[in-house]
């Protein structure tokens, strides 16, 4: 019975009191301009991963890929969400699975493939620990990942391409 202000003001108001109120602060000193970028980064974060313990690395990384040009994220989900609404088959779904390199091509500001630096705005709502990892991220010169060949929600990380190639080669062969 609140109607739409209503339960955006309950959203907004949950927000508020779950996030750091020193959010922008934080978000500076990972290198970001703004809370709101760290809300983006971890939206994708928050798409990404599956075990809470790799969020932190998950953030490394696309902070890491946000250091150095060509400041790409490279990052599946904001190809998931710049592909919408995918009713086949049904009932359908907002997250496109599988991804194939013809969707890396989608002209999209939220396409990360294609576009330098963070999308406009989050692709999801992300949870307090995802926007946690963002502020406190994991140290580490990682700048790859892909899912682990253990297929239990884990990731691979590694810091060269050549050894990020060999973890997928890992990945594939596992099925």
């Amino acid at each position: 019975g609140a109607g739409a202000a209503g339960a955006l003001d309950k959203l907004l108001a949950t927000f508020a009191a779950r996030i750091p109120a020193d959010l922008d602060a934080r978000a500076r000193a990972v290198g970001l301009a703004s809370g709101h970028e760290a809300v983006i980064l971890a939206s994708i974060v928050q798409r990404e991963g599956v075990r809470a313990d790799e969020l932190p690395r998950i953030a490394r990384v696309y902070l890491n890929r946000l250091a150095e040009p060509p400041y790409i994220l490279n990052a599946d989900p904001t190809l998931q969400y710049a592909a919408g609404f995918q009713s086949d088959p049904p009932p359908g779904t907002w997250w496109k699975r599988p991804l194939y390199d013809v969707d890396k091509q989608v002209d999209s500001p939220f396409n990360s493939y294609l576009r330098a630096g963070l999308p406009p705005g989050p692709i999801a709502s992300p949870g307090a620990a995802a926007v946690e990892a963002v502020l406190a991220p994991a140290d580490g010169p990682w700048m790859y990942f892909v899912a682990s060949a253990a297929c239990d929600g884990s990731h691979t990380f590694a810091e060269s391409y050549d050894a990020h190639l060999a973890n997928v080669a890992a990945y594939v062969a596992a099925g």
